[in-house]
């Protein structure tokens, strides 16, 4: 079976700060939900338990904060974590999130995705990892 998700780049973010705190909820607003997976040298996805998924975004003021609005979760034995936060506000041009993945044994790869202002509360994503592009992950309308 092939793996079905949206690969990440290096890490290339000026906004990253280490050292996040491990939030489940800062706000009420939006439903991310993160499931990360590997591929396999044989070619088949097996899904990533104990990656650190570092999320974060900007503030009501548009400006990234120390410890507001970011998360570092772990993913569980089934490669997944959640986080439940306000929806960003416009950065660059457009509200989004900064997703940094680090899988137990794999380097870090970044995501950007963008969020629409009236899109869903809820943002389900299957993240591959250890497989970089070039290029950001920006949602069409209503995400």
């Amino acid at each position: 079976m092939a793996c079905a998700g949206i690969p990440g780049k290096p890490p290339a973010s000026d906004s990253y700060l280490p050292g996040a705190p491990d939030i489940e909820k800062d706000g009420d607003g939006l439903l991310v939900e993160v499931t990360v997976i590997t591929l396999e040298d044989d070619g088949t996805c097996r899904v990533a338990p104990e990656a650190l998924v570092e999320i974060w975004h900007t503030g009501a003021d548009g400006r990234y904060l120390d410890d507001a609005w970011r998360t570092a979760r772990t993913t569980g034995a089934d490669g997944a974590t959640s986080y439940l936060t306000a929806r960003p506000v416009p950065e660059e041009d457009f509200p989004h999130l900064h997703i940094r993945v680090t899988p137990r044994d794999a380097a870090p790869q970044d995501w950007v995705v963008s969020i629409t202002a009236d899109g869903p509360r809820e943002l389900r994503l299957i993240l591959l990892a250890g497989s970089p592009t070039e290029t950001s992950l920006h949602n069409g309308p209503g995400v």
